[in-house]
């Protein structure tokens, strides 16, 4: 069986993860956060991402649906 961990690199999951809170940058900046703090908060989580002793968990939710006959 092939886990997660050998189709993506945490570097892959993490550049996602900033890729979807850099869509989110004015919501987050809308609640006070200052543009800089979120661009320099994305620029250190990509940087910690490209250490060798870095890894990103998650959860995945699996649901099994059974349709009455």
């Amino acid at each position: 069986m092939t886990g997660i961990a050998t189709i993506l690199s945490s570097e892959d999951v993490v550049r996602n993860i900033a890729s979807i809170v850099d869509e989110a940058i004015d919501d987050i900046v809308a609640t006070g956060l200052s543009r800089d703090a979120v661009t320099a908060g994305l620029d250190s989580l990509i940087a910690w991402s490209k250490a060798p002793d870095s890894a990103v968990w998650f959860g995945m939710s699996w649901a099994e649906g059974i349709r009455p006959l």
